[in-house]
């Protein structure tokens, strides 16, 4: 597979064409995006570069424009997107668990 120069976007196909382990545990898992991430090295050195993405600072690293966008965002993820979520997961957990009901908590549960 060859990338022109500044393109990291791979088609779908450079990842199904892998056995990848995702597959046997979620046999419904969805790609949504390939990307190849111009580092050098191979696979020992994961590490480094699952450290180089985690200590980037960001957002507070990030170029103003950014920052302000998730300035402004913060507060509709806690109020509507978060909750959501959650409730997701409940309902599917407890879907899984054979409730019918999800579970408020443990506080609220009788022993």
């Amino acid at each position: 597979m060859i990338l022109s120069v500044g393109t990291t976007r791979l088609p779908r196909a450079a990842h199904s064409e892998i056995p990848w382990r995702i597959h046997e545990i979620a046999p419904d898992f969805e790609i949504e995006d390939v990307w190849a991430l111009p580092t050098p090295g191979g696979p020992d050195d994961f590490p480094r570069l699952i450290s180089a993405v985690h200590d980037n600072d960001f957002p507070n690293g990030a170029p103003l424009p950014v920052r302000a966008v998730m300035a402004f965002l913060k507060p509709f993820r806690h109020l509507l997107v978060y909750p959501a979520l959650i409730r997701i997961i409940a309902q599917r957990w407890s879907a899984l668990s054979g409730n019918e009901t999800p579970d408020k908590g443990p506080s609220r549960q009788k022993q």
